[in-house]
């Protein structure tokens, strides 16, 4: 096809950066290769199909003469191999670029699998008889969920199960939220101070702004010992916000001091309810029917710094600061 290699209509142009550093650039930078040794055998006619399935032999490309090319490239094969059978030995170099929220279903999939066994990794609160009045108190910083997003998850989620287990404490729409890092676990005596909540306030400041608004999909229900969550995955915005946030956080002085089944993949969780009691097999029943439901994107342009209750009782509520995402 001349001196040089065809590509279509244009010419072929060899990619400046390998494929690996091309999608570890993208939204697909969760990059995975793998080696593949394979052995394929040719005769005559899937090779000649093979190089007309490609951009640089297409049929086209040859005009009157493709006929021509055929039987020239199939004598020039029998001249090497008169019978026409070929073996090709070679190693496929695969390259797998997946988004963060891959990874985060996956860890998902992992948490899931380690509950049913009763192995527990991350900070989980006891269970209470009552929560709406709980007197423990946290420190975390949350996004509020839209009234047309919780009232959906409500009558989609929340009223068939309230039906089975009607003394459970269900979040009202006023006070579901997602939760993007915590910082103070919740206690009886608060384990920060009026200082340290100026001072993350301080840092929240400073850091928050310089991210882009970002999106959640929420999707997939996660049964944990003693309550009931809403999983939502997000690209890796939230990987870099909340890193970020740790770091100056360990900076000022207040770490997060709660435990994560991981350190490095994260996820958003919506709190749905929590438990009285142990939840009844038709409950478990009812969960495991929704267990993979898809509730729609969620998009974040603010997030606040609260100071609330077990369940973010309005009662017991005070936001310390709201920040506003860059647009």
């Amino acid at each position: 096809m001349g001196e040089e290699r065809r590509a279509g209509k244009g010419k072929f142009k060899e990619p400046e950066k390998l494929w690996d550093d091309i999608l570890a650039r993208s939204v697909f930078r969760f990059i995975k290769i793998h080696d593949v040794p394979i052995v394929r055998n040719w005769d005559t006619e899937s090779i000649i199909g093979y190089l007309f399935s490609t951009s640089s032999a297409a049929p086209y490309l040859f005009g009157d003469r493709v006929d021509r090319f055929k039987e020239e490239t199939k004598n020039t094969l029998l001249s090497i191999n008169q019978k026409g059978a070929f073996q090709e030995n070679a190693v496929w170099h695969i390259v797998l670029g997946s988004k963060k929220s891959i990874e985060q279903k996956q860890l998902v999939k992992e948490i899931k699998l380690f509950l049913a066994k009763g192995v527990v990794k991350s900070t989980v609160v006891e269970m209470q008889s009552e929560y709406e009045h709980d007197d423990q108190t946290c420190l975390t910083s949350l996004v509020f969920i839209p009234k047309n997003i919780a009232h959906k998850i409500t009558k989609i989620i929340i009223e068939p199960l309230r039906q089975l287990e009607p003394k459970y404490y269900y979040y009202p729409a006023e006070s579901m939220h997602l939760t993007i890092k915590s910082i103070r676990t919740i206690h009886k005596l608060p384990l920060f101070t009026e200082n340290d909540a100026a001072k993350v306030d301080r840092l929240f400041k400073k850091i928050i702004p310089k991210f882009r608004n970002f999106s959640f999909q929420l999707e997939d229900l996660v049964k944990f010992p003693t309550s009931l969550s809403l999983m939502g995955y997000c690209n890796d915005t939230l990987q870099k916000l909340v890193k970020e946030l740790d770091a100056g956080l360990k900076q000022i002085g207040v770490p997060d001091n709660k435990k994560y089944f991981s350190d490095e993949i994260f996820f958003g969780n919506i709190t749905l309810c929590r438990f009285t009691h142990q939840p009844s097999e038709a409950f478990v029943k009812k969960v495991k029917e929704l267990e993979n439901i898809k509730i729609g994107k969620l998009v974040i342009d603010k997030i606040n710094l609260i100071i609330c209750n077990l369940v973010c009782h309005p009662k017991t509520r005070r936001i310390v600061g709201t920040y506003r995402l860059n647009d």
